[in-house]
């Protein structure tokens, strides 16, 4: 800038300074001074941004790695979200009418995995002795809210017993109509029977669980079967009954199928050559291969076997009709079944 010489505060290099440079260059060159000033102020200030950006990285790596240690931790029982994925299991279990074993599958387990991989999956026994029960309590509670604004209730009412246990059962389905006239239906109660099939036991069977539901006094009928003791059962209970109308049609279709009159035994004769020929079909892959075979040359559609179940009339009658339509004569020479039994259901039954 200029030929003067400045000093530089001293002779060793250790105690050299700028600050009689920034005196002169303010004194004599003062477009100079204010130009390497401003400079200076934003080295400064790109300096301190770099410095500023440092520190965020260190604090976001710093937050990154507190949020991959947090996505890998379990989730608690009774976190809300872990809470909520068990109960929806538990709903999945009781509205599909799922054994409680589904949830040790292994695809059941890589799937909640996959959904949810810090969601810890409880065992059956949760499910069986903690989560149904709650789940139970909280639909009976909605329902009996509808219940209860019912003002009649006529049900219908069924005993049985399973092939899985050795218990017998008994239950009550309601059927009403609401405020907004809509057909509601629901099973209300369904419970063990304890003791002899009496006409007595059932009856108080009948009362406690009309009791539960605080709707004996609404009770307008109570469609059952026609077993005496059951009929007997609801007047010692005091509700009004009605027979089942399906099941007195049974009894009259039984009841020519099991008489022994000559006149009448033809028709035992053709259910049994219908379970016979049932039976076959059944029994034999290639007989059911080449019967299907047959049946898509005919109309290109596979047709069912239906086995005839003597306590269901519209079986009989069903696996009748369908008897007609099979492929007589091309059964006879395919599958060498007895034709004759094929022929008298075709004759019966008004077939060709």
């Amino acid at each position: 800038m200029c030929e003067e010489n400045v000093a530089r505060g001293g002779t060793a290099v250790g105690g050299f300074t700028t600050t009689n440079l920034w005196n002169h260059s303010l004194r004599v060159h003062k477009d100079v001074y204010y130009q390497l000033k401003k400079a200076e102020q934003v080295e400064k200030m790109s300096g301190s941004k770099k410095r500023q950006t440092v520190n965020g990285n260190k604090q976001q790596s710093n937050i990154g790695t507190a949020a991959a240690f947090e996505k890998a931790r379990p989730l608690a029982r009774d976190d809300p979200r872990a809470a909520t994925i068990t109960k929806l299991i538990m709903e999945m279990i009781a509205l599909d009418d799922l054994p409680f074993h589904v949830v040790k599958g292994v695809g059941f387990r890589r799937l909640i995995q996959f959904l949810e991989p810090r969601y810890q999956l409880p065992d059956e026994k949760h499910f069986r002795h903690r989560m149904l029960p709650d789940v139970y309590a909280g639909v009976k509670g909605e329902v009996a809210k509808e219940v209860e604004d019912a003002d009649h209730i006529s049900f219908t009412n069924d005993t049985w017993s399973t092939s899985q246990c050795t218990d017998s059962l008994i239950s009550l389905t309601g059927h009403w109509i609401d405020g907004q006239w809509r057909q509601r239906n629901t099973i209300l109660p369904a419970q063990h029977i304890e003791g002899a099939y009496t006409a007595e036991n059932l009856a108080g069977v009948v009362s406690r669980m009309l009791n539960e539901w605080n709707v004996h006094e609404k009770t307008h009928v109570v469609v059952r079967d026609n077993a005496a003791n059951m009929s007997k059962a609801m007047d010692i209970a005091d509700v009004a009954r009605i027979g089942c109308f399906a099941h007195t049609i049974q009894l009259y279709v039984n009841k020519p199928l099991d008489s022994k009159d000559r006149n009448l035994q033809f028709l035992s004769n053709l259910l049994a050559q219908c379970h016979a020929v049932v039976g076959h079909f059944s029994h034999s892959v290639l007989a059911k291969e080449r019967l299907g075979k047959i049946q898509e040359g005919l109309d290109n559609r596979r047709r069912a076997i239906r086995a005839v179940k003597s306590a269901r009339q519209h079986t009989t009658a069903a696996a009748s009709e369908e008897g007609a339509r099979w492929p007589v004569g091309r059964a006879r020479r395919h599958t060498g079944c007895a034709s004759a039994h094929l022929n008298c259901i075709s004759r019966v039954t008004g077939g060709c």
